[in-house]
């Protein structure tokens, strides 16, 4: 752990674990454990990655926090110092590129797909699966319930509310979704329950 060239810049840094911050050289207020948790982390600040693999490829993003196994994965600001990305349970967060302040919680939300990485920022999924496939530059969703918005790609502006619950297509802007595995109609619309 910690085993680059370190300056005094680096202060309130810990690294726990095999290549946890190994490459670390300024960034202070870094706390890693795990796997190489951090790897690549040279001047970022006041990250926080507990999990193996978390965090692995953020090299100068700021204020993330990542708990869980292969969290926040791919993640590395597109300018230094953006981050405040949050992003808690196993694989939860782990294809976002370069969004921030987004925040996923709990088993693989907000986790992505390998190739089209997610870009935007703000988005929030809590639950088991929610926002599962996001990508590209969907920005701006907010989804709640296990599975809620687990369809959901490119989408941007959406409310998802309830579990297993989504948008009317992958791509959908400004559809608001309240309720038990409801389904929504149309861009520019509220849909409340299913019409079960």
């Amino acid at each position: 752990a910690m085993s680059g060239v370190m300056t005094a810049a680096t202060v309130g840094t810990v690294g726990i674990g095999y290549s946890a911050l190994q490459s670390l050289t300024s960034g202070a207020g870094n706390v890693a454990v795990g796997y190489t948790a951090l790897t690549a982390n040279t001047t970022g600040l006041r990250n926080t990655s507990v999990g193996h693999e978390s965090l692995k490829t953020n090299i100068d993003g700021d204020d993330n926090t990542a708990v869980g196994y292969q969290s926040l994965y791919t993640y590395e600001a597109d300018t230094d110092g953006h981050g405040a990305n949050t992003a808690l349970g196993f694989s939860s967060g782990k294809f976002l590129s370069t969004g921030t302040s987004n925040t996923f919680l709990g088993w693989s939300a907000g986790q992505g797909v390998d190739g089209t990485e997610l870009t935007g920022n703000s988005n929030t999924a809590v639950g088991a699966h929610s926002g599962l496939v996001l990508q590209g530059a969907g920005a701006y969703n907010t989804l709640v319930g296990q599975a809620a918005g687990d369809s959901m790609t490119t989408g941007s502006n959406n409310v998802v509310v309830g579990a297993t619950s989504d948008t009317d297509d992958a791509t959908a802007t400004n559809q608001t979704v309240i309720g038990y595995a409801t389904t929504g109609v149309a861009d520019d619309s509220v849909t409340l329950g299913n019409d079960d």
